[in-house]
């Protein structure tokens, strides 16, 4: 692009992370700050390319998706940023296998980062195609809200030496997963390949490609920012004194682009130093095209002479954010040159033509700051939650006693929460059942009965209730670290896919496997008459056809085998049960080999 048009040049998230056609994921490293668990299934049904309407109401879908991408998607998450559901669907409890949460200290975990690579179906017409990877940092979390959000997608090929902007992407990916030790192996093999991965910034990152990013006590993006500009736009939901205070001091000709309530709050001398600056804020109306929404998109853009540089990612306009206090967050952001023009981007998202805004913009007018008793409580509750997010939780699980145990980890602070407060805590899938119990109890530990092995998961709500306010309520997931070997994960996931499974038409969901269809695809195990469901398998599809597909997409038979592992006791199944074990020794075989 070279202007942002706000009109034509919109995409959904969903839509970035598909795959090329011919192409099918071969491993993803995602991070973001919050998630909603309906919202990430989207995303997982689109890294396979699946269109799948209601898919809570499709857990064969999910099923086999998660199968296929266990072992090669990983996303980290802000701890404590997880959205508890309204409905605690039994599918979101398996995402503890590829959710990771990260913990900073006095912190945030803020990037929107997603590294994938696409690789082609193993066709005989694809042979000679090469591996496509692909970058997106944005300012969109994973989640559903309707918000104005920024983002910049590179994609990228494999080139023989090692460049600064793969090199800086594998050393991000790097600190934030651990390194490759503990990943399994196509993400291992991804982390290894991205300093050679060479990406096209496009006509906006020609002369320079850069992937700045911010990490706790090891580097921080100030560095990034212009040591002085003539002209700057900048776009962000949350501003700080501190921060635009040093921009105003670099930069002569300055727009600031935020939100009324934001910048109501700055003190006395950020509003001195904004009497120099052109300040807008988004009014929460649209237009005939463009629908209200709220700001959320993360935008700097400068220009000093020839010179330009447009920063886009993830990076609010806060000192935190840039690394100028004592406190940084992790931060992520991609920084293009020649990049956008000044003028291009105050036409498209402030002012068309000469006096005339967009019709959502408004110019800021301070307003004065008078908080009532219920959002001082509001306040106080957020601050309530982000202590309590940022807290570690431990357990354990008894499988043949079905009990749960859930404490508090090592190395917390004392829990000082306050008697406004009240505060509980219950399993993801146990919601339902009434069993909150006091989170006070948690250094001590809290245990949860009559847990059944297919209701089991890693992940617990806690709610957060005022009580004087009786509507200030807040609800989030924290993730436990749960004491299970692998064996015991395996036994849960399984006992997780019977139940998703019990109520599905088994035969139907392999042949769509089998047949390579996508992930979905409704089709009658019964198609062809005659009697047809009472039929071996392989009388509606070939062993040739098989081995096509499951060639073509190796994903295929993780997908094969959790079914049949959750359909054990579909005794129609026991004659494939007995072929498919020999096919899937043979083609491990023979991968060994190659």
């Amino acid at each position: 692009m070279n202007a942002l048009d706000v009109h034509s040049q919109r995409s959904a998230f969903s839509d970035l992370v598909r795959p090329p056609a011919g192409y099918r994921l071969e491993a993803c490293i995602g991070t973001t700050y919050s998630l909603e668990f309906d919202a990430f299934t989207g995303l997982l049904l689109a890294f396979v390319g699946a269109e799948v309407e209601n898919p809570e109401q499709n857990p064969a879908a999910v099923l086999t998706t998660l199968a296929g991408l266990r072992d090669r998607l990983r996303v980290y998450v802000n701890a404590g940023s997880l959205h508890a559901p309204a409905t605690a669907h039994r599918v979101f409890g398996r995402y503890d296998r590829i959710l990771k949460p990260v913990s900073l200290a006095g912190a945030a975990f803020h990037p929107k980062v997603w590294v994938m690579k696409f690789v082609p179906l193993g066709r005989p017409e694809q042979r000679h195609e090469q591996p496509v990877f692909r970058l997106l940092c944005a300012s969109r979390n994973a989640t559903a809200a309707a918000n104005w959000e920024l983002g910049v997608a590179l994609e990228g090929r494999l080139q023989g030496k090692p460049n600064a902007f793969g090199s800086a992407v594998a050393q991000f990916c790097g600190v934030v997963t651990g390194g490759t030790r503990t990943l399994p192996d196509a993400i291992a093999v991804l982390l290894d390949e991205l300093p050679r991965v060479r990406f096209d910034g496009g006509r906006e990152g020609a002369t320079d490609l850069r992937f700045e990013w911010q990490w706790p006590s090891r580097k921080a993006l100030q560095s990034a920012l212009p040591k002085k500009a003539s002209r700057a736009i900048l776009i962000s939901p949350f501003v700080r004194g501190g921060f635009l205070e040093r921009l105003c001091a670099t930069v002569d000709d300055l727009v600031v682009i935020s939100t009324q309530t934001e910048l109501d709050a700055l003190p006395d001398a950020a509003h001195e130093r904004l009497k120099l600056a052109s300040v807008f804020i988004v009014s929460g109306h649209g237009d005939d095209e463009v629908r209200s929404m709220d700001l959320h998109a993360k935008l700097l853009v400068w220009q000093d002479g020839s010179q330009r540089e447009t920063l886009i990612g993830s990076a609010n306009a806060t000192g935190s954010a840039w690394g100028l206090g004592s406190v940084r967050n992790c931060e992520a952001m991609v920084a293009l040159r020649p990049g956008l023009r000044v003028d291009e981007v105050y036409r498209a998202f402030v002012s068309p033509e000469r006096h005339v805004l967009h019709g959502w913009i408004e110019r800021y007018s301070r307003q004065p700051v008078a908080l009532s008793d219920e959002e001082q409580a509001e306040r106080d509750l957020e601050a309530v939650c982000r202590f309590l997010a940022g807290c570690s939780l431990a357990g354990s699980f008894d499988r043949k006693g079905k009990l749960l145990a859930i404490r508090w980890a090592s190395g917390n602070p004392p829990l000082s929460i306050g008697p406004q407060f009240t505060v509980d805590v219950v399993p993801l899938l146990q919601q339902t059942t009434g069993l909150w119990q006091p989170y006070a109890g948690l250094p001590r530990g809290l245990r949860f009965p009559n847990v059944a092995l297919d209701e089991l998961s890693a992940f617990v709500v806690v709610r957060v209730r005022h009580q004087t306010f009786e509507t200030l309520e807040r609800r989030f997931c924290v993730q436990v670290a749960l004491d299970l070997d692998d064996q015991d994960w395996e036994a849960r996931d399984d006992a997780m896919n019977a139940r998703l499974l019990e109520n599905v038409d088994a035969r139907a969901v392999l042949l769509n496997v089998l047949m390579g269809r996508s992930v979905g695809t409704v089709v009658s195990s019964s198609a062809g008459g005659g009697g047809a469901a009472s039929r071996p398998l392989l009388e509606h599809v070939t062993i040739e056809r098989v081995l096509e597909v499951c060639t073509a997409d190796p994903t295929r038979v993780p997908q094969v085998d959790e079914v049949l592992r959750a359909c054990r006791d579909v005794k129609s199944l026991d004659a494939f049960r007995g072929f498919w074990a020999n096919f899937a020794t043979a083609l491990a075989e023979d991968d060994a080999r190659v």
